[in-house]
């Protein structure tokens, strides 16, 4: 990309989904969204992969539980309950612009003007 350095990208719910990348509770919130919404995954499976998020975030001094999390992603509030299902290809091109600090993650319509804040 000849411009990359002019573009930013700014994906609901979006979470590289590994423990560094889990600084803030919305980080988590957007990574158990992917998770608790994502059909592929059987009931056990979902239960795992939530106490493995959980358990990073707590590493990183995010206090949530895995109740307090489902409340919340069953209780959102804006028109589509369910995460955007991206495609490998956008996930990689997130990660990409991630990278080089120019992916800007919300998952909430307070998120999204929190996020629109920090974009230079």
């Amino acid at each position: 990309m000849d411009n990359f350095d002019k573009f930013y990208v700014l994906p609901r719910d979006y979470a590289w989904m590994s423990a560094q990348n889990l600084n803030t509770e919305a980080d988590v919130i957007a990574a158990a969204a992917t998770i608790y919404f994502n059909d592929d995954l059987d009931e056990a499976t979902t239960e795992e992969e939530l106490d493995s998020l959980i358990t990073a975030a707590n590493k990183n001094d995010i206090d949530l539980a895995k109740p307090d999390i489902i409340e919340r992603l069953e209780n959102r509030d804006d028109v589509e309950d369910a995460p955007v299902p991206y495609s490998w290809v956008h996930l990689n091109e997130f990660r990409l612009f991630e990278l080089h600090n120019r992916c800007f993650a919300w998952s909430s319509p307070d998120g999204l003007r929190d996020v629109v804040d920090e974009v230079p």
